[in-house]
C-alpha cells in the first residue's frame, strides 16, 4: 500500500501546473473489488496524510478511462490489462501502463458449505 501512495504522490507532482489540484482517478465501470486498494487508501486517509488530494470517479464503461486520460481530462485511469491494453496500443493513444493494483483475477465461484453433501 505504501508503494501505491508514493506512486500517486509522484504522479501528482508531475501533473501539477503550478497550482495544487486534485489527482483524478477514473475507474472502469462502477466501484468494485478491483478498485479496493485505492478506495481503502482514500477511506483511511492515506492520500491526505501525504498531502495528496485524490478524486475517485466511477465510469460507465471500460473504454472511457483511456480516452479521458488521452484527452487530458483526468490523470489516471484504471482498466483491465489484457485486451483493453492491446486495443489502446493499436489505437496509438499516448498512454503508458504505470502500475498493477491486483496481480490476479478476482473472479471465483462460491457456495454454501451446506450444499457440499
Amino acid at each position: 500500500m505504501r508503494i501505491l501512495i508514493y506512486l500517486f504522490f509522484s504522479v501528482y507532482f508531475l501533473t501539477l501546473n503550478g497550482f495544487a489540484k486534485p489527482l483524478i482517478v477514473y475507474f472502469d465501470w462502477s466501484f468494485n473489488p478491483h478498485h479496493a486498494p485505492l478506495i481503502i487508501a482514500q477511506q483511511k486517509g492515506l492520500f491526505k496524510k501525504h498531502g495528496i488530494e485524490v478524486r475517485l470517479v466511477s465510469a460507465s464503461g471500460s473504454e472511457e478511462g483511456s480516452h479521458q486520460v488521452a484527452e487530458g481530462n483526468v490523470d489516471i485511469a484504471v482498466s483491465k490489462q489484457s485486451s483493453h491494453l492491446m486495443r489502446v496500443i493499436n489505437q496509438k493513444l499516448p498512454l503508458v501502463r504505470i502500475a498493477t493494483l491486483i496481480d490476479r483475477p478476482l473472479e471465483c465461484l462460491i457456495t454454501s458449505p451446506l450444499l457440499q453433501k
